[in-house]
């Protein structure tokens, strides 16, 4: 048990982080195992780095954080192997990207120290229980898959030297480990990983498979994939991401008669990756739906929407002028304090919109890594 300053260092090298975040791999004694900070001089001094081990050791949380006046905030993280208490791990920077990013992160290292890369274990596995833990270990690397799982991926006649497909599929219905696409295995080069009894996630490598999945899925099943690429751990996300534009963004499409890939999607991720509270812009609305007023406002602004953003179809919908539909984008826009006319903060308010009147809205990313903790849980 426990981490070495490699492994500890390997996983700052994972890019699994933003740029502008500072992290910190320390023992369970606060020494530094492995940092990402470019100076000396911008790391904590080992007196406020005992300060923050004391105040997340006395907290009922295995996290806290503590802000400063420049905007910045540090969070300590506890790390585990199975119950034993291994290290901390420190993020450092901008409030928003810490509080954004500070859970996905964590995920991906606890998930990464519990894992096992070696494939090795007191008791035999079963064919299906070697399949998914190496599916689950395949879906957390980000490039250069280490030796062991290169040998357990030539074992499944898989090459991951060479790009591979990702699929998600959420079902209505639980997916029945009877259905020919959990047991995929068994007529194309793939496998399968069930990380809830309604969501199956799908590796492959050839078109042949596209054909086979889209043969045998039902009317029950919507289908996400992600482009053929290498990052096996992006190929997931961006799989995750599809499903769920598909489902938040354009719900009229939600038809079976195809498979939606990436690329249909892609312009869109942006706005779903970047750590925006849309909960605040959504309560915002609700609120302003009360009064008579604001509520003409958003539905005005609703109608331009639908139609693509074009003044005169809108103006002659709602029968008003163009001058008052310009009027009343601008009051909006003042009340929100948004400049509805960029294109990134208009369709930033439909989505809000879409979740006020229909959906919730969760983070891609963090669906698709709160799914494989919860798998990792039970393996």
């Amino acid at each position: 048990m426990g981490i070495s300053k490699k492994e500890a260092q390997a996983l700052l090298n994972q890019n699994f982080y933003h740029n502008a975040l500072n992290l910190t791999i320390l023992d369970p004694n606060g020494n530094i195992l492995a940092t990402n900070y470019n100076s000396a001089s911008g790391r904590l001094s080992t007196q406020s780095i005992q300060a923050l081990i004391k105040h997340v050791n006395q907290s009922t949380s295995k996290w806290v954080e503590t802000s400063d006046l420049d905007g910045n905030t540090t969070c300590i993280n506890t790390l585990f192997q199975e119950e034993l208490l291994i290290g901390y791990l420190l993020i450092f920077g901008p409030t928003e990207q810490v509080k954004g990013a500070n859970q996905l992160i964590l995920t991906i290292v606890n998930m990464y120290l519990n894992s096992n890369y070696k494939f090795d274990s007191n008791m035999p596995l079963t064919d299906r229980e070697r399949s998914d833990i190496f599916v689950r270990e395949l879906l957390l690397t980000s490039k250069n898959p280490r030796p062991s799982l290169k040998e357990e991926a030539e074992h499944f006649n898989l090459n991951i030297e060479n790009p591979i497909y990702v699929a998600v599929i959420y079902a209505s219905q639980p997916i029945k480990k009877k259905h020919p696409l959990y047991n995929l295995r068994n007529r194309i080069n793939g496998r399968s990983l069930l990380l809830k009894d309604n969501v199956l996630v799908l590796v492959f490598s050839s078109n042949t498979a596209l054909e086979y999945i889209n043969s045998w899925k039902d009317d029950t099943m919507h289908i996400g994939v992600s482009t053929k690429r290498r990052d096996f751990s992006a190929a997931y996300h961006e799989a995750v991401e599809t499903i769920l534009l598909l489902e938040w963004l354009d719900p009229e499409q939600c038809t079976n008669n195809q498979i939606h890939d990436f690329n249909e999607f892609e312009a869109l991720l942006p706005l779903i990756d970047a750590q925006i509270d849309v909960n605040n812009l959504v309560e915002t609305l609700a609120q302003l739906d009360r009064n008579y007023e604001h509520h003409e406002l958003i539905h005005t602004f609703w109608y331009l929407l639908k139609n693509d953003g074009h003044i005169k179809p809108t103006a002659d919908d709602l029968h008003i002028h163009r001058n008052t539909l310009t009027f009343r984008i601008e009051s909006l826009s003042k009340l929100l304090n948004m400049d509805l006319q960029a294109f990134d903060q208009r369709v930033l308010v439909y989505i809000a919109l879409l979740k006020y009147f229909t959906y919730g809205l969760t983070s891609a990313l963090e669906m698709a890594d709160k799914l494989l903790e919860a798998d990792a849980h039970n393996v």
